[in-house]
């Protein structure tokens, strides 16, 4: 009953001792059909922050019906796709909210989101608010800068 099964576990041990033993500089790198997949949905992400983005239009970029694309998506990824809009909405908020001449409506406004959602997101993410965020990270910037 299981003999498939371990001829498949063997198999895979095999491919796999034969994969450690090539030199790390030798091994070819082309990048599989479903990560140029990723690669191509992360980089319209990051290309489109400020638009409303959906699973279909995510999914309509790399030829995938949204229903399956969700499961691709997620097992690279380890996120829902707009769990990963979210994630990356917030990450660049940071990096905009260290910047003194942006305003937190513009931040709120560069990543597509409006103020108060962008707020409450924002707490739920780091604990802070984009103010209180900015405020610590100025505080830390200048104690730095002073030692």
């Amino acid at each position: 009953l299981t003999s498939p099964l371990r001829v498949k576990a063997a198999m895979l041990e095999l491919i796999s001792m034969y994969l450690e033993s090539i030199p790390e500089g030798n091994a070819l790198t082309y990048p599989t059909p479903e990560l140029q997949k990723i690669e191509a949905v992360l980089k319209y992400i990051d290309e489109h922050l400020a638009e409303n983005i959906t699973v279909e239009e995510l999914a309509k970029q790399v030829y995938l019906h949204p229903n399956y694309f969700i499961v691709f998506f997620k097992s690279f990824l380890g996120f829902s796709p707009i769990q990963y809009v979210n994630h990356r909405r917030m990450e660049v908020a940071k990096k905009l909210l260290l910047q003194p001449d942006c305003n937190i409506s513009d931040v709120a406004a560069r990543i597509g989101m409006q103020l108060y959602y962008f707020s409450r997101m924002f707490k739920a993410h780091t604990g802070l608010t984009p103010s209180r965020y900015r405020k610590q990270a100025f505080c830390i910037l200048e104690s730095g800068a002073e030692t």
